[in-house]
């Protein structure tokens, strides 16, 4: 168990600095690309307007952001001209060395015939569409001309403007890179801090458990001993007066402590690591047949109604005691908790995940959803129902137990807050 709350205490404490610097890193490289792709549109907006080329100085009304009397020297970039009909008329490449024509007026091409949006990236180059009007003889920016009536396309020539942001791209990788690294970094130096940390956080834990289940070992000894004395003492009187209502009551009583006893040092071994079973192959659909029909007379004596509905010949992998047990437990919380002429439902399956086990029981009245607590000790969800049914809220703990030592998953729902469906899946 200490093993199993430090793994979970590490992973835990891991998956939440994931997610901590995964937000962070994204955030601030989002941020990043941005501001590169925004610097990048500036760049070209101001490019269509003075007719593809950046002057000598930068204009009055220059664009905000990275924009100086350097950037005409420094920015590489290109444009090409296409007719109505996708045919290069005109193309510019004096400012670029990497691309000639012919390669512009390919890319033009490929954006004019592919549909692409009308700005965005081309591998390292980010473009921008800027249409011209034949009739009327004049440009319109990107925003104005989706603002054209359709029938005016058919004479709109088009010019596409590159601009190489390999620089700004090869840092943006840079910089991602260099936070991933960093991000892995300090995961693993948080996984290193956290390995003698979790031995001082977990061992309080795992120490009032041992202490917990230490208590519940000495308590079933010494509270064995009282109760057989309890037991014959009471036979003694029954000898002696005769049985009555009070010598009855007692017998009841010392029945249902030895029984609390036994589930409690039961749900102590079982959640100990590696609890010892005796594995065998066992004809399982025989097994909850048996199980369920030994409570279809007490069903009846209580007004309830029974259906089993078993596929034969389903063989399992199991502890035969404990699976006993299991289905004890789970059998006798149905009776117990279903309503006055309510119904049992008893279902065995094998899918193809495993041996699908249901068992549903109508009910007065319960929350509706996923009912998981069910499955903790001592826990009730009417007190005052569970008093009157004799119930200590530890069976379920208990076959839960038993379905986690067999590998299995054990869930409880209730679909629409008049009944309570138990499912159990075994490998």
């Amino acid at each position: 168990m200490f093993r199993q709350l430090r793994r979970k205490f590490i992973g835990l404490s891991m998956l939440s600095v994931l997610i901590v610097l995964t937000l962070i890193m994204g955030a601030v490289n989002l941020i990043n690309y941005r501001s590169m792709t925004k610097s990048a549109d500036q760049k070209l907006a101001l490019l269509a307007g003075q007719g593809g080329r950046f002057g000598s100085k930068p204009p009055e009304d220059k664009p905000p952001g990275d924009f100086d009397a350097e950037t005409p020297f420094s920015s590489r970039y290109f444009s090409v001209s296409l007719s109505a009909d996708n045919q290069v008329t005109a193309s510019d490449t004096d400012h670029i060395a990497a691309i000639n024509a012919e390669q512009a007026a390919s890319y033009a091409q490929k954006l004019a015939f592919g549909g692409l949006p009308r700005q965005g990236y081309l591998g390292r180059y980010r473009y921008l569409l800027q249409e011209k009007s034949a009739d009327q003889g004049k440009s319109k920016s990107d925003s104005q001309s989706q603002n054209k009536e359709a029938g005016s396309s058919d004479t709109t020539a088009r010019t596409y403007y590159f601009l190489d942001t390999q620089p700004q791209m090869q840092s943006f990788y840079s910089f991602l890179y260099g936070s991933l690294a960093a991000g892995a970094g300090g995961l693993l130096f948080v996984f290193l801090l956290l390995l003698p940390a979790s031995r001082r956080a977990v061992g309080p834990i795992v120490e009032s458990y041992s202490k917990q289940r230490q208590f519940i070992t000495d308590a079933n000894h010494e509270l064995k001993t009282p109760l057989a004395v309890l037991a014959a003492n009471n036979e003694v009187i029954e000898m002696d007066y005769g049985t009555s209502e009070w010598t009855i009551s007692n017998h009841r009583q010392i029945d249902r402590l030895n029984a609390l006893v036994e589930k409690l040092v039961l749900l102590s071994r079982m959640e100990e690591e590696g609890p010892r079973l005796t594995i065998e192959k066992v004809d399982f659909s025989q097994m909850v047949l048996e199980a369920a029909e030994s409570f279809d007379a007490p069903a009846r004596t209580r007004g309830r109604s029974l259906t089993i509905s078993v596929a034969p010949s389903i063989s399992l992998e199991c502890d035969p005691a404990s699976m006993q047990q299991l289905l004890s437990l789970l059998l006798d919380n149905a009776l117990k908790y279903s309503d006055q002429g309510g119904s049992i439902e008893v279902t065995l399956a094998s899918t193809a995940k495993g041996k699908l086990l249901t068992i549903r029981n109508t009910v007065d009245s319960i929350p509706q959803g996923d009912l998981s607590r069910l499955f903790e000790r001592f826990y009730r969800l009417d007190s005052s129902r569970n008093s009157k049914t004799g119930g200590y809220g530890i069976g379920l703990a208990v076959a839960k137990a038993i379905v986690k030592t067999h590998k299995g998953k054990i869930t409880a729902t209730s679909p629409d807050g008049k009944s309570v469906i138990f499912t159990v899946l075994l490998p």
